[in-house]
């Protein structure tokens, strides 16, 4: 809306028909009619008043169209209500809204078939056709997304032939430009044939996850699920595939060629040299290749030779899991990775339990960080604890070192039945984003003779080949430690400022025991800052032994850490702060400190030279920095 139509607005006058049936006031049956119009004229007038007030008052209704139309988009993805369709709703704010999101095709091409999400919803299957062939009208020409999602058994995992043809016109061409479909065998196969069909001629991304069903058809399913694939991926079939993402999918390494992203899971490799010399032929044949994650299931080899090599000038994010000797080759195979580039690499043995090839990938990740304009490290995470399935002869542990430009604010809690590296490897949406992961990781097992000299041995070999003489700040969040591990860490990292650790473990006893022994020692602090995450202390009632709870843990070492403040004020040299982060985010978890007015920071922060952070306000003795927010994590530390 505009001046002019303001203008028009403001000088529209009443109907000449009841201004003259006012004088006729012995007739008032005549002018009923005449005021009924009058009144929704003036409600519709009263509408486009307000339009022009908001009009003038907010910018956003300034905004040209196509200004607003990218708003709108990045509203609903960020929001992930693109397949939803939620974002509807900003079609009641005003007029000029819903006629840009009407009219706004590209926002109306995202199209979902979800299962589980349609018995939740009792949606059948007329009211689903309607929904598709609304949708794709508003979408008009625009390329569809379609994204297909079932359980694997169950109702919620059967989808119907009618409702896959509602879903996108699979014999146009130009139909599809993204298609993600995650379901059993059986629709994975009806879906491989309708792409197989006709080629798809703007098909920029395709991901496809299923789960293999049981049943003596499932050899005969899987091989023609491969023929299909190797028929869909034929440079005539999808000439503008760049983002691709197959679990448990067989198909022809031969037909990859000019991808961004590469997400294959569950490879099977029986020490195949073939096999090998296949996967770095087709990564040489995508030398745009940005996203690169391998998963390899089976391993009984030795690794492939560095004979093949591939250039990778673009990669910005790799992520290998598999056999040590897989990972060694395939990455000396690589050539022309960029200094900026993520590599994250989980190597363990599955068979032998003892990674043989640990250190020479060390030695690869640690010459790759140390080129020239390579990040800067100055956090290290370290993991360390049992795996759930131990072999009872020989048990084996996680060791995990990840080192980040900064320290993360909040760690899911790790678990036993899960890699450390999972919650940054997993495949995010869309296929080609990635959520914020570690410049470099490393993960590998160790045996259980090897635990207790597990940080001076194997931990030792592999930040020894690390450019890490700028590390400040330890993450010991994920580690299971003991008091001699903490000790040697201590002498290891001379340059960190800071430590982070979770009140209620044992490392984190372990390790302020160990601040102190290194106080009287030496006569001086090892840290600057503590910081205690508290987002993890599980309720627990009190048991019938005696034992003490997590809370009680937790507390116990909070009050150790203040006594180890206390000492090293004593001897002239005090900590800068000690730090309570995630208090409180959630309500299944015990808070550290309880909620009261009544604390007393002042016996808190009194040993502090700054003070002591909670929940990211500073509470100190000196009034010019009491109060102050200091959010974490912040560059002081770092």
């Amino acid at each position: 809306m505009d001046s002019r139509e303001l203008r028009n607005v403001l000088c529209e006058e009443p109907e000449p028909q009841l201004l003259a049936a006012t004088y006729a006031v012995h007739k008032p049956e005549g002018i009923v009619p005449l005021l009924d119009a009058e009144l929704h004229r003036s409600a519709s007038r009263i509408h486009r008043l307000k339009e022009c007030q908001n009009w003038l008052a907010s910018p956003i209704y300034r905004l040209p169209e196509e200004i607003l139309q990218k708003i709108f988009f990045i509203y609903a993805r960020d929001n992930d209500e693109l397949f939803n369709l939620r974002w509807t709703r900003l079609l009641r704010v005003s007029r000029r809204w819903r006629d840009i999101l009407t009219h706004f095709p590209e926002l109306w091409s995202f199209i979902e078939l979800s299962g589980a999400r349609r018995q939740d919803s009792q949606m059948d299957t007329a009211t689903f056709q309607q929904r598709c062939l609304l949708q794709r009208s508003h979408a008009g020409l625009h390329a569809l997304t379609v994204r297909i999602e079932t359980e694997f058994s169950g109702r919620g995992s059967q989808i119907s032939e009618e409702e896959l043809n509602y879903l996108a016109s699979w014999d146009d061409p130009r139909s599809l430009l993204s298609l993600s479909v995650k379901c059993s065998s059986t629709i994975a196969l009806n879906v491989a044939h309708k792409l197989a069909s006709h080629p798809q001629l703007v098909l920029n991304e395709l991901k496809l996850d299923h789960l293999p069903e049981i049943g003596p058809t499932v050899p005969a399913m899987e091989a023609e699920l491969r023929s299909l694939m190797d028929v869909i991926l034929r440079e005539n079939y999808t000439p503008r595939l760049q983002h691709l993402s197959l679990r448990v999918v067989g198909f022809e390494w031969a037909r990859i060629r000019g991808l961004r992203t590469l997400h294959i899971e569950c490879c099977h490799s029986l020490d195949d040299r073939d096999f090998f010399r296949g996967i770095i032929a087709a990564l040489s044949r995508c030398p745009l290749l940005e996203h690169l994650h391998l998963h390899f299931a089976w391993y009984l080899g030795e690794g492939p030779t560095a004979h093949e090599v591939a250039s990778l000038p673009n990669m910005r994010y790799l992520h290998m899991n598999g056999h040590d000797a897989i990972c060694d080759g395939l990455l000396r195979s690589l050539r022309d990775l960029p200094s900026a580039a993520k590599l994250l690499i989980m190597a363990p043995d599955e068979f032998r339990g003892v990674d043989s090839h640990a250190f020479s990938i060390a030695e690869y990740i640690g010459a790759h960080a140390s080129q020239a304009n390579a990040p800067v490290i100055r956090t290290i995470v370290l993991g360390f604890g049992p795996m759930v399935l131990e072999d009872i002869a020989t048990p084996r542990w996680r060791l995990c070192v990840i080192g980040r430009e900064c320290p993360e604010a909040f760690v899911e809690e790790w678990s036993r039945s899960r890699s450390y590296l999972q919650s940054y490897t997993k495949e995010q949406k869309p296929l080609r984003e990635t959520i914020p992961s570690p410049y470099i990781a490393l993960e590998t097992t160790v045996s259980r003779p090897e635990v207790d000299g597990a940080v001076n041995g194997r931990f030792m070999d592999i930040v020894a080949s690390w450019p890490l003489s700028q590390v400040a700040v330890l993450d010991l969040r994920a580690a299971n430690l003991r008091y001699a591990h903490c000790e040697a860490l201590l002498n290891m990292f001379h340059t960190t400022t800071t430590v982070i650790l979770r009140p209620e473990s044992g490392t984190a006893f372990d390790f302020i025991d160990a601040l102190r022994t290194h106080l009287k020692k030496h006569r001086s602090r090892a840290l600057a800052h503590i910081v205690f995450d508290a987002g993890t202390i599980r309720r627990q009632k009190r048991s019938r032994f005696l034992e003490p709870t997590y809370e009680a843990l937790a507390r116990r070492t909070a009050i150790l850490a203040l006594q180890y403040s206390s000492e090293a004020r004593a001897i002239g040299d005090p900590l800068d702060t000690v730090e309570v982060i995630n208090e409180g985010v959630s309500s299944k978890y015990e808070p550290l400190f309880s909620p009261s007015p009544d604390i007393n920071w002042g016996e808190l922060c009194g040993d502090l030279r700054l003070g002591f952070v909670h929940k990211g306000v500073l509470h100190s003795l000196e009034e010019s920095l009491d109060g102050k927010g200091m959010e974490f994590p912040r560059s002081s530390m770092y």
